[in-house]
């Protein structure tokens, strides 16, 4: 199956980016681009040559990275989300998002992870999805759990995520019970 570069959902568009974007951001050459206030976020910044070697090393790896967030009513680019790589031997792929602060708790990070959690899982070579993120990230950990992930770690800061496939597909709307202290 041929991945796509862009998908489409109720509210969002979301683009994958090629090497020429990122190089965009990365230099911090986005005054041609509408994007909202505080975006890109330290993360994101920070990661940026790990995706610009990975798409030298891989031209075709593109949609394996970074994805813009863009609001369909306005254009603005109000955020991220993307994996961070090709899918490993097991079908395994890691994905992070990050969103401008003032486009916060209105469910625009919850519906661009579902939707790119959604396309890879049709590619037919992703099988698991993993996320991490800090204990004390209220939001992002109801993010995750909303779409379906469920923890399996944990260590001292940091929160552990999957969602399986034939999970996600047996039932896409359920809303995962984590166990006893969660």
């Amino acid at each position: 199956m041929e991945y796509p570069l862009q998908i489409e959902t109720e509210r969002l568009l979301l683009r994958a980016c090629t090497r020429e974007d990122l190089m965009k951001i990365y230099r911090g050459d986005i005054h041609k681009m509408k994007t909202a206030e505080g975006w890109p976020l330290r993360d994101l910044k920070e990661a940026l040559p790990h995706f610009l070697n990975d798409l030298l090393d891989d031209p075709f790896s593109i949609g394996w990275n970074v994805w813009l967030l863009q609001v369909k009513s306005s254009s603005m680019i109000i955020g991220d989300v993307g994996f961070k790589g090709t899918p490993d031997e097991s079908g395994t792929v890691e994905i992070g998002y990050s969103i401008a602060p003032s486009y916060r708790k209105i469910g625009y990070a919850r519906e661009g992870v579902r939707a790119l959690v959604d396309n890879a899982f049709r590619t037919g070579t992703v099988k698991r999805v993993i996320a991490e993120c800090s204990e004390n990230n209220l939001s992002s950990i109801e993010i995750l759990r909303s779409i379906g992930f469920r923890i399996f770690k944990k260590d001292h800061e940091m929160i552990f995520y999957s969602i399986v496939k034939e999970e996600k597909l047996a039932d896409p709307d359920r809303t995962p019970v984590d166990g006893p202290g969660s």
